[in-house]
């Protein structure tokens, strides 16, 4: 068998070779796997980010069709090698390259035993700390992220302690009305954190709370959605954004609020 060439000239065929398309069989991962985590670890040495993008598009589709159930404990040690070899692209300036790498914690969120390791890789406050790009894509995935972290009791705590929650309501105020569907994503967000609260100012804190009240009120408020939101837009684009705010924005952001009032009280559960 052919060794493979030297990196600078293995690249178009290591593109190829690792192409996202041939993994989408879920009894391949065991034998791909191993083969991928090189390809991103030796990023430096590729003349483009081309192979690492499509080693972690390939890692990305494994998490995607593989469950907990149908790799066992093989699946579950190849995802602990994945966040440790995928964290520190998630730390790069490559935008691309960091996408990718939310995709698959999106994929990996979904299982419960790898959300604890995502913990132990302080991947959670990355995350948090990506809710102030100005970047709308890199909010939105990191948000997606947070929505089945959050899903977990124990995982909820380190929302309000490193930010998280304030970050949240900062994004419904500066994108809100701009992006209905990423507002859409901060309230289930927020309210797989609250889900069991008892109290929204001990789980919020006073000022996030009253933020949250005033910024879903007014978004809630179909007049202010016609006559200020969408009022100048071309009619197409105008009956577009609506449903988008009736169908995705509306029903999530009316039950986090009456969930929120239902339990909006200055005084501490006994």
């Amino acid at each position: 068998m052919k060794s493979i060439p030297h990196t600078r000239t293995a690249h178009p065929y290591m593109v190829k070779l690792w192409s996202a398309n041939v993994t989408k069989m879920s009894d391949c991962f065991a034998m791909t796997m191993p083969s991928l985590h090189p390809m991103i670890e030796m990023r430096s040495s590729w003349q483009s980010d081309e192979v690492c993008s499509n080693a972690l598009s390939t890692i990305g589709n494994l998490t995607y069709y593989i469950t907990d159930q149908a790799g066992g404990s093989t699946w579950a040690i190849l995802m602990k090698q994945s966040i440790s070899v995928i964290f520190d692209i998630l730390l790069s300036d490559n935008k691309e390259l960091r996408l990718d790498c939310l995709r698959m914690f999106g994929n990996l969120s979904r299982s419960e035993p790898i959300c604890e390791l995502v913990r132990q890789y302080r991947v959670d406050e990355v995350l948090i700390t990506l809710l102030d790009s100005e970047d709308r894509e890199l909010v939105y995935a990191s948000c997606g992220v947070l929505l089945n972290l959050m899903k977990i009791p124990k995982l909820r705590p380190s929302l309000l302690k490193n930010g998280g929650v304030k970050k949240l309501v900062d994004v419904l105020r500066d994108f809100g009305d701009n992006d209905w569907q990423l507002s859409a994503l901060v309230c289930k967000t927020l309210w797989n954190y609250s889900h069991q609260m008892t109290s929204a100012v001990s789980c919020f804190g006073q000022e996030e709370t009253d933020m949250l009240i005033e910024q879903l009120e007014l978004f809630l408020d179909e007049e202010y959605v016609k006559e200020s939101v969408i009022r100048e837009l071309p009619k197409e684009s105008k009956a577009f954004l609506y449903q988008i705010w009736k169908s995705e924005f509306n029903p999530t952001g009316k039950a986090l609020l009456e969930h929120i009032l239902v339990h909006q009280s200055h005084f501490e559960p006994l």
